[in-house]
């Protein structure tokens, strides 16, 4: 594959992560408004645009859609406007990235290259079904849930749908969004027997392009007309559209959290490094096991670390039998900030230590690097 990299001067980005993924990197440096070497787009697959201001950006771009309009353009833009932005809508720009990470742009070429890419390796880690559950009451596992899959779903060619079965009033979609779904996990058990693709796609609440959300009810009264094997079966359904089903399932021990245990190719286990949480998290795993739960299935998660805990994560392990699996720094003051704006923390502070661990860990599980989501795709998911 042929990635072209054009820029008014030297642009100081390596090409070594680039060419170690496959791609056959040329330069040239364009002031703006000057003629492209129109020879050396043709032969390339993507055309990457560096260092232009939004407007020169713009027109560059404009000037090798006309010339090519099969070429693919990735803009680097550190300050997109909105004119800007508009005009890389008109031109079927597929991303716009603002700053000049090498994996992050990396990850954006990898999704459109065939063969083996971004896309190609997603599709071996597809339907996947994740269930977490907290070890007990406050122990954050829908504050996890929600900020892991908004992570995947900033992963290029991943579609993730999250669905809420903590019983009896589960409240996901506040870490996701701040308009509820008018379709909740009861209209969802309702409609199983004709749920077809169209159905799918009216019912569930869009998050963004890629991440789909199901809520639960919001009155007891749907509540008790869920029953678990129907819940089952919309797992079914849902694993054959999406590459990753994420189950908030609130309490392992509830009806509809033992009824989908099987469905699980992992579940995720949210504890803190405390006396009574270590206590709970042994239980639990004590449940898992007399069920036949597989232990190599279940990941742990310790869930706001901080130096003052209670009790090391050494001990932790100790007291309940596994090693710990996943460490989460404590959110602080973000959790508070982002459900006051109905978005994941990752979202709202993209750069603190709970969010780069959300995505170092989505990164190990699929073997795909993982940044926040760009101003562009955020854009373009309103």
């Amino acid at each position: 594959m042929q990635l072209l990299i054009l820029s008014p001067s030297p642009w100081p980005v390596a090409d070594d992560v680039f060419a170690a993924a496959g791609w056959e990197v040329s330069r040239r440096v364009i002031a703006a408004g000057a003629r492209p070497d129109w020879q050396a787009v043709a032969a390339a697959d993507a055309v990457l645009l560096a260092l232009y201001a939004p407007a020169d950006c713009a027109d560059i771009a404009a000037r090798i859609r006309k010339q090519d309009p099969a070429v693919v353009i990735v803009p680097v833009c550190p300050q997109p406007d909105p004119e800007f932005l508009l005009r890389m809508i008109r031109l079927g720009v597929p991303d716009v990235l603002t700053d000049a990470d090498p994996d992050r742009i990396l990850a954006v070429l990898q999704a459109l290259k065939p063969g083996l890419s971004g896309t190609e390796t997603a599709r071996l880690h597809r339907n996947l079904c994740l269930g977490f559950a907290s070890a007990k009451g406050g122990d954050g596992a829908t504050l996890v849930m929600a900020n892991f899959a908004a992570a995947l779903a900033a992963l290029p060619g991943l579609r993730v749908v999250a669905i809420d079965a903590a019983q009896p009033f589960g409240d996901l979609e506040l870490h996701l969004t701040d308009t509820r779904p008018a379709h909740d996990l009861a209209s969802f058990s309702t409609e199983i027997e004709r749920l077809d693709d169209a159905l799918l796609n009216t019912m569930v609440g869009h998050v963004s392009d890629q991440l789909d959300l199901i809520v639960a009810p919001a009155t007891f009264d749907r509540v008790l007309t869920i029953a678990p094997d129907r819940v089952a079966d919309i797992i079914d359904r849902l694993i054959d559209s999406y590459d990753y089903v994420l189950i908030d399932l609130g309490s392992l021990i509830a009806p509809i959290s033992l009824a989908l245990l099987e469905k699980l190719d992992r579940l995720v286990l949210v504890g803190r490094s405390g006396v009574a949480s270590a206590r709970a998290v042994s239980q639990q795993l004590h449940l898992l096991d007399s069920l036949e739960f597989p232990g190599a299935n279940i990941t742990l998660v310790v869930n706001a670390t901080s130096p003052a805990d209670g009790i090391s994560q050494y001990e932790l392990a100790r007291a309940t039998g596994k090693s710990i699996d996943v460490a989460l720094p404590d959110v602080g003051k973000a959790a508070n900030a982002a459900l006051a704006r109905g978005a994941p923390v990752i979202a709202v502070a993209p750069h603190s230590r709970f969010a780069r661990a959300i995505r170092a860990w989505v990164a190990d599980l699929t073997g795909l690097g993982t940044r926040e989501q760009s101003l562009w795709n955020r854009l373009r998911n309103r």
